[in-house]
Parts: structure tokens; sequence; C-alpha cells
């Protein structure tokens, strides 16, 4: 359980500072190819392309 916060720690802490380096959430999720994606495909969800991208803190 531990280790699991500090995952969802980092990646948090990765993600504020792409904020504040300029890049929008939006941006570090590569939610318009989600967008994409989903559009073929409609089994694809949104926690399964953070996965693919190493950003799903839940986990």
């Amino acid at each position: 359980m531990l280790a699991t916060a500090h995952r969802i720690r980092e990646v948090e802490r990765a993600q504020a500072d792409g904020i504040r380096a300029g890049r929008t959430l939006r941006e570090q999720t590569d939610f318009d190819g989600y967008l994409a994606r989903r559009a073929t495909d409609s089994s694809h969800t949104f926690r399964r392309h953070l996965r693919g991208l190493g950003g799903a803190v839940e986990e």
C-alpha cells in the first residue's frame, strides 16, 4: 500500500512539474490521441490509455 501511495505521488508530482513548465494536463495525457482511439475502438477506456502512458495514478 505504501508503494502505491509513493507511485501516485510521483506521477502527480511529474504532472504538476509539467504544468509548471507549460504543458497542460490534456497534452500530458495525450487526450486528443485518446479521443481518436476511442472513436475507432469503443472499448478503449481512458484508464487503459493512461496505463499505456504510465500515468494511471490509481494503481
